[in-house]
């Protein structure tokens, strides 16, 4: 007997967030496209959120209330992707909603009449917590007016990636026999697991289409991962992520023809990440950081190498990437320094 296949299939990661989840799904809930089936994966909550859903959306067949213990937004997602029936698979946070009722639709609609393994958003509506005012913001290269596709050439999509890929997930459909095609699946890491999960899909996709059209409603909490407040273990835990960036890279890409050929292309793609990656213990004011916490950085940077195993070539690229950002950062400082005199 044949299963039925609804048009896209939308997973939710849901960590102690019942505060947020009933709008979160309610949204999915008053789109005009119905032809949906939602997965809600309760990673362990403990705040009565996953309850809450069972009771208010048990009664719907397209609702799916999945429960595992806390592992990771990653896990949670994967296991969504492993469940999903639908054409397409999107993904929503917890605390976010769907803003444009006709958002499903589009995104659907755009996919399909291209034929694209993804399509891609180009931004959202930012909403501050407790703040009722919706803000316009586009990532999108010159603000294009309409949708656009990606140059099928690994030069094209490299040259698109150096200046405007978007790691975010959650503003894009993905065609779900091209993720199980290549088995597409976010990597084992609490930081930068969405990063790795677009990547692969950028490149690998044949049909990569891009729109402006927004239906996406980020919400600003500091409540979420990112802006919770952290402390030298997280310090730690961003250190022991850079080699699993620089494996998974080549997990994904490093078979690729391209890639074998162009090394200097694929080297790229991973200080690009390190870039990123490294830029959250500054925006969480670990940087530049009071003169009485060298120590207690140092020791901490130190234990997690300690802690992890390098090849001689991961080494090497971390250092010489780590050496270059050094002098970048010094040569800023020497500048606002000279600014100041």
């Amino acid at each position: 007997m044949k299963t039925y296949q609804p048009l896209v299939s939308i997973i939710i990661p849901l960590y102690n967030r019942r505060r947020y989840i009933e709008e979160c799904i309610d949204s999915i809930f008053a789109q005009t496209c119905q032809d949906f089936e939602v997965f809600v994966v309760d990673d362990g909550s403990t705040d009565g959120g996953a309850e809450l859903c069972e009771e208010k959306y048990g009664g719907d067949a397209r609702f799916h209330l999945v429960r595992q213990k806390n592992e990771g937004a990653w896990a949670a997602r994967n296991h969504g992707i492993d469940l999903a029936h639908g054409r397409y698979v999107t993904f929503l946070d917890n605390d976010d909603f769907l803003g444009a009722q006709n958002g499903l639709q589009y995104m659907a609609d755009l996919a399909d009449q291209t034929q694209a393994d993804v399509t891609a958003s180009m931004g959202c509506y930012d909403l501050l917590d407790g703040d009722n005012h919706l803000h316009p913001r586009f990532d999108d290269p010159a603000h294009k007016e309409h949708p656009y596709v990606l140059s099928d050439t690994m030069e094209g999509r490299m040259a698109w990636y150096d200046q405007y890929a978007s790691a975010a997930i959650w503003n894009k459909f993905f065609r779900r026999d091209f993720l199980e095609r290549y088995h597409i699946r976010f990597p084992k890491t609490r930081y930068h697991e969405d990063c790795l999960f677009v990547i692969p899909c950028l490149f690998r996709a044949k049909t990569y289409v891009c729109t402006p059209f927004l239906y996406y409603v980020y919400r600003i909490s500091h409540g979420s991962i990112l802006r919770a407040p952290k402390t030298l273990d997280d310090m730690e835990e961003i250190v022991q992520t850079m080699p699993r960036i620089l494996r998974s890279v080549d997990d994904f890409l490093g078979d690729m023809p391209y890639f074998k050929q162009h090394p200097a292309s694929l080297r790229l793609v991973k200080e690009r990440q390190l870039d990123e990656l490294l830029k959250m213990p500054r925006q969480w004011g670990f940087y530049p950081t009071p003169t009485e916490h060298v120590d207690a950085m140092k020791d901490a940077v130190q234990e997690a190498f300690a802690s992890i195993e390098l090849s001689t070539k991961e080494m090497t690229l971390l250092l010489a990437y780590l050496f270059t950002r050094y002098n970048e950062d010094c040569a800023i400082l020497e500048k606002e320094s000279g600014s100041r005199e």
